[in-house]
């Protein structure tokens, strides 16, 4: 009995015992519980104001692309970061009160400004208020930055885009894509200029961070000025885009080309050698009749054909002026100055001492947008350049053959006067490349010049165009200094390759990941094309911040 009683009172004891730790854990358990549920509930508002303070930062540095100063870019960008801050954070917003948010605008690195946003709240506090804690106060910091553009279009304006005139042409379609992009960019900031080009190119709008203003002379009003004329000459005008970037020569900034193409490169820009010996080619070349030329009979010729082969001498025409002495000719030489007495020569050299060196100029096929046509029309040599953007016409240089006069009826005479396309366009680049040349589109065995790129083929010409193209992007790609970006927008009948490959597309079959990441957008009708140029603004923007 005294050992059962014994017991029982330590039973008793016990209990007594675990009532009291109990209650004195539960007393150091609830803060600790609490304090957790509290951590919770603050993390989760911590968050929530980390992403209403990022998204601040970042919608105020978008903001940057509006406003005609800087000032007020700077300006409409912290307004703009506090009603981000707001509507994503309200006020009280989860029992919130005191809220703070500020925003700054700074030059952070070379042409590259950051927004900052700086919020703090007083959060709630449940569990703590035990302890006296009924609030406590987090702050988060959201920063976005947005890095300066240099941005020069490159703008084909060949006469398959059709007339500048009729409203539903790609040519006027295109011209308002390229306005609704240049407004989507920062007037004061960037710095926009554009290039257009057909057989030749003319420089629309100069480089400028004042691209918005200045009325008819802006960069808007010039590109509604454009009109659409002549061939294809893509790698001069991709690597004349690629200069101006040069020039601006600003390393810390987004260099960036946007080349918009509705065809094939087609033509080439080249020193071009004439013809000293008699060859075989296709034919094209008009007859000059005119009694003034002293044209040496003897070697006339009424050849139209293209796809005829015919041997040719050289040019009858003269080189030099009608009315004055030395005359000169190409296969013939005057014994006196008023040349009434003439030394004439037999092929197929002919005249020795004639040298006319080489005629700078712009080649091209005019058979169709193709690089599989064997016949056909091509013609040259062209002027480089336009007087102006609504400049339509097509020079033929002159100077070297006196019977092709300026007209486009005269082009032709490439064909009998131009010896070869050379290897390189006058740029550097090479018109040989991953585009082939075989069979008939090079000088055969037994040619004066064998293995060399005939200029009467057209599918000669539009590879050699591609190559060119291709070599000129690669090589403005490899400037890791100032890191070109290129963009390309296709419109309808295009060679996808190419424009990819000028890209650095990812899609691309020469894709270089060690190289700044291009674009190649595709737009199959005109219904498209806006949304295309859209689709490059914003993968611009979004590499901007």
């Amino acid at each position: 009995m005294p050992h059962q009683n014994s017991r029982r009172i330590l039973s008793r004891k016990e209990r007594g015992i675990a009532i009291l730790m109990t209650a004195v854990l539960l007393f150091a358990l609830v803060p600790v519980a609490g304090l957790a549920i509290d951590a919770v509930v603050l993390y989760a508002l911590k968050a929530k104001l980390a992403t209403a303070a990022d998204a601040a930062a970042i919608a105020a540095a978008r903001s940057l692309n509006v406003g005609i100063t800087l000032a007020e870019q700077e300006e409409a960008a912290r307004q703009r970061a506090i009603d981000f801050f707001r509507a994503n954070f309200p006020n009280n917003a989860w029992n919130t009160r005191n809220h703070s948010v500020t925003a700054g605008v700074a030059e952070t690195a070379f042409r590259t400004r950051t927004v900052t946003v700086n919020a703090a709240v007083d959060a709630p506090q449940y569990f703590m208020r035990w302890l006296g804690f009924s609030t406590t106060r987090i702050a988060a910091m959201g920063r976005a930055s947005r890095r300066d553009v240099n941005l020069i279009m490159v703008l084909d304006r060949s006469g398959s885009m059709g007339s500048a005139g009729t409203s539903t042409s790609p040519c006027a379609v295109m011209k308002q894509a390229a306005v609704n992009f240049t407004n989507m960019f920062a007037e004061g900031r960037d710095r926009l200029g554009f290039i257009a080009y057909g057989s030749g190119t003319v420089v629309g709008f100069a480089p400028s961070m004042n691209f918005k203003s200045g009325g008819s002379a802006s960069m808007t009003s010039r590109l509604t000025s454009m009109a659409c004329a002549g061939g294809t000459s893509t790698a001069m005008a991709l690597w004349e885009g690629y200069q101006m970037i040069q020039a601006i020569d600003e390393p810390g900034a987004l260099n960036l080309i946007v080349h918009f193409t509705d065809g094939w490169p087609n033509a080439i820009s080249a020193d071009l050698p004439y013809r000293r010996v008699t060859d075989s080619r296709y034919g094209g070349v008009r007859r000059d009749t005119s009694t003034t030329r002293h044209i040496n009979t003897r070697m006339d010729f009424t050849h139209s054909s293209t796809s005829t082969t015919y041997s040719m001498p050289p040019s009858p025409c003269r080189v030099g002026s009608t009315s004055s002495p030395p005359y000169h000719y190409y296969n013939m030489r005057c014994a006196n100055s008023t040349c009434s007495s003439k030394t004439d020569y037999s092929g197929p050299g002919w005249n020795p001492n004639w040298d006319p060196g080489t005629r700078r100029g712009v080649v091209t096929q005019a058979a169709g947008d193709t690089d599989t046509l064997n016949t056909g029309s091509t013609v040259g040599p062209i002027e480089l350049t336009y007087s102006s953007l609504s400049d339509t016409a097509n020079k033929v240089i002159g100077g070297l053959d006196d019977c092709a006069a300026n007209t486009v009826g005269n082009w032709a005479s490439m064909r009998r006067d131009v010896a070869y396309l050379p290897d390189q366009d006058i740029y550097g680049n090479s018109t040989r490349g991953y585009m082939n040349f075989t069979g008939v589109m090079l000088f055969g065995s037994g040619h004066p010049h064998v293995g060399r790129i005939r200029v009467d083929v057209p599918r000669s010409l539009t590879r050699a165009g591609m190559n060119a193209t291709d070599n000129a992007a690669q090589r403005i790609r490899d400037d890791v200094t100032l890191s070109p970006v290129i963009y390309v927008i296709g419109l309808g009948d295009v060679n996808h390759e190419v424009n990819r490959r000028q890209s650095n597309d990812p899609t691309s079959p020469i894709y270089d990941p060690n190289r700044p990441d291009g674009l190649y957008v595709y737009a199959e009708t005109t219904t498209q094309l806006n949304s295309a140029f859209v689709r490059v603004a914003s993968e611009i923007l979004r590499l901007a911040y």
